[in-house]
């Protein structure tokens, strides 16, 4: 479930007007119910400050329309990782701008409870194992992108990672029992 205060749009759209150059901006993201199982996202929070960043996050992310159509919007064929990907195109074909706002606030869960991050865990490996040679050129694309800034503290970094470690667990499962009913 997502949701956003009207000051996101207002704050988005205020950025771009006042930054010709900016092709895309993405805001911070809050828990809406869930701040335990949301701390695994260290790209949700980049900080406090106005930052150069990629597009790490989809649903977030303002982009420019003639900067979105002139690199062709999202690719179709990957599920995952889309949001990066796109990014990826939108700064290596404009060498423009896209920056972090913290000031823009989103809300949205990572998870919204242990049996939602079992089915992503499981749509994630079904979705790899669908295309693997255009997920792999992909990812790893992604994973320098993913080398990012932890706006994080301390306590939530720890929850995080464990988190973490439980998703990949789960997606481990899902891999392993995928090829035996092969």
């Amino acid at each position: 479930m997502f949701w956003f205060q009207y000051s996101f749009i207002r704050v988005m759209c205020q950025y771009f007007n006042d930054n010709e150059n900016t092709v895309a901006a993405r805001g911070k993201i809050v828990a809406l119910n869930h701040p335990i199982l949301t701390c695994a996202a260290k790209h949700y929070d980049l900080g406090d400050q106005i930052v150069k960043t990629s597009l790490n996050i989809e649903g977030a992310t303002c982009i420019r329309r003639v900067s979105y159509e002139k690199v062709g919007g999202y690719n179709p064929k990957i599920f995952g990782h889309e949001g990066q990907e796109l990014g990826y195109r939108l700064t290596y074909a404009s060498k423009d701008i896209i920056v972090y706002i913290p000031h823009a606030i989103f809300r949205h869960d990572l998870f919204k409870g242990i049996f939602a991050m079992k089915n992503k865990a499981k749509r994630i490996v079904i979705a790899e194992s669908t295309d693997r040679a255009e997920n792999e050129k992909i990812k790893n694309v992604i994973q320098k992108e993913l080398m990012i800034e932890d706006g994080r503290d301390i306590s939530r970094k720890i929850i995080g990672q464990v988190i973490n470690r439980l998703f990949k667990i789960l997606k481990m499962y899902y891999r392993i029992n995928s090829r035996t009913k092969l």
